[in-house]
C-alpha cells in the first residue's frame, strides 16, 4: 500500500504597528494581533491525498479548502472571530488503466465562532509587547453532510505572545476541543492543540549609505517593509474515535508533530504575504487512523472499506470522513492555515509528504 499526502495554497492580511506584526503561521496564536480592528481573512488550501494496493486498486482525491474569517473587535481586550470555510473536492478510484472521477461541488462546511480576551496579562513596552490571552470557541455543524462532522465542538484555550525590540517574538498557544456525538452516534474525538513559534523580524536597520554595495541596496529595498523569520513547532493530539454501541474506535487517534519554517514578508504597510512548510516529525498512530471519522463521499467511503476490509482493522462505522483539517477548517490560522492534513496508516509500505502553504493577508476597515 503507498500513501501519499500533498498540501497546499493560502490567504489573509493585517494591518497594525511593525512591532504588533508577528504572525504565527500554522498556529493560532496570530488571532491576538488584532485588537481593536476589524479584518476579513481569506485564503485557499490544496489538499491531495493518493491510496494505492499492491493490487494496483488506487483512490486519488483533491480537496480545495476556502475558508473566510470575520475578525471584530467590538470592545477594547475584547474580539470575535467568525470563520466559514467552504471546500469543492475530486475524487478518483480505479484500478490499473481503468478510472472513474468524482467531483464534489463547492459547498460549506462547519461554522466557528470565537470570542478572544486578551486581558488575562498585557503589558505594553517600547517596541514590543507581552500579552496572554484567553479563547472560547464553537463549531457548529452548518455544513453540507460531505464535510461536516454533525456535531458540536467546544473550544478552551490559552495564547501567549511576547515582542520585544521590534526585533524577536514568541508565540505559544494550546487549546483543547471537546467533540460531541453526532445524531448517528459518531464522535471525532477530543483534540488537543499546542504550538510554539519563535521569530526574527528582519528590516533595515539604518538608513542606506550612498556607497553601499549592490547587495546592501538589494537587501534594504526588497526588505523595505521588513519580514518576519519563522520556526514554529506544532503538534495536535487527538483521542479515538467513539461510536454509540461499539465504544471506542481503537483504530482512531493519535499524535502528530512537525516543524514549519516559514516567512512572512510585508510587501506594503497594508499587505503580507506568508509562505510555510509543515515538515512532518513523529507520527505515533494505530495500524489504521482517518484524522476525522466524518462522512465524506458514499462511493470514497465505501471503496476503502472494500480496500481495507482484507488484511487491516475495520473502521468502527461505515462511513469515512474526510473534513478539511481542524487547523485550516476551524481558524485557518494556521494560519493560512494550518496545515494539519488527515493521516492514514496501514500495512505495507508508506510515503506520507506535505506540501507548501501561502498566504496573501489583506485588512478591511480599521
Amino acid at each position: 500500500m503507498r500513501l501519499c499526502l500533498l498540501s497546499t495554497i493560502a490567504a489573509l492580511a493585517v494591518f497594525t504597528p511593525p512591532s504588533l506584526r508577528a504572525q504565527a503561521i500554522i498556529a493560532p496564536g496570530g488571532r491576538t494581533l488584532f485588537n481593536r480592528e476589524s479584518l476579513v481573512r481569506s485564503f485557499v488550501e490544496r489538499l491531495h491525498l493518493s491510496i494505492e494496493t499492491p493490487d494496483g486498486k488506487f483512490v486519488d482525491v483533491t480537496q480545495y479548502i476556502t475558508p473566510l474569517a470575520f475578525v471584530y473587535a467590538f470592545a477594547p481586550k475584547w474580539q470575535v472571530i467568525v470563520v466559514q470555510p467552504g471546500v469543492s473536492a475530486s475524487v478518483t478510484e480505479g484500478a490499473g488503466t481503468e478510472s472513474m472521477t468524482q467531483h464534489v461541488p463547492y459547498c460549506f462546511a462547519d461554522s466557528q465562532f470565537i470570542l478572544q480576551y486578551d486581558g488575562l496579562y498585557s503589558r505594553n513596552a517600547p517596541g514590543g509587547l507581552t500579552r496572554l490571552s484567553g479563547i472560547f470557541g464553537l463549531e457548529a455543524p452548518t455544513g453540507a453532510v460531505r464535510f461536516s462532522t454533525g456535531a458540536f465542538g467546544y473550544t478552551g484555550g490559552l495564547v501567549f505572545e511576547k515582542v520585544s525590540r521590534l526585533r524577536y517574538a514568541f508565540t505559544a498557544d494550546f487549546q483543547y476541543t471537546i467533540a460531541t456525538e453526532n445524531e448517528a452516534g459518531l464522535s471525532q474525538g477530543n483534540t488537543a492543540q499546542y504550538d510554539v513559534a519563535p521569530a526574527y523580524f528582519i528590516i533595515p536597520r539604518e538608513q542606506t549609505p550612498a556607497d553601499a554595495s549592490g547587495f546592501r541596496r538589494t537587501f534594504d529595498r526588497v526588505f523595505h517593509n521588513g519580514a518576519f523569520a519563522i520556526v514554529e513547532l506544532n503538534g495536535t493530539s487527538q483521542a479515538q474515535a467513539f461510536a454509540r454501541g461499539t465504544g471506542a474506535n481503537p483504530n482512531s487517534g493519535g499524535t502528530a508533530l512537525y516543524v514549519s519554517p516559514g516567512i512572512q514578508y510585508f510587501v506594503s504597510r497594508r499587505f503580507i504575504a506568508e509562505f510555510s512548510v509543515p515538515i512532518f516529525g513523529q507520527n505515533w498512530e494505530r495500524p489504521f487512523r482517518w484524522r476525522n471519522p466524518l462522512r465524506f463521499a458514499d462511493g470514497f467511503s465505501g471503496f476503502l472499506q472494500n480496500l481495507w476490509d482484507n488484511g487491516a482493522d475495520r473502521l468502527a462505522q461505515r462511513d469515512v470522513f474526510l473534513v478539511p483539517s481542524e487547523r485550516s477548517a476551524s481558524l485557518l490560522f494556521p494560519a493560512s492555515a494550518a496545515l494539519f492534513p488527515p493521516r492514514v496508516t496501514g500495512p505495507g509500505p508508506q510515503h506520507l509528504s506535505t506540501g507548501y502553504k501561502v498566504a496573501w493577508r489583506r485588512p478591511r476597515g480599521g
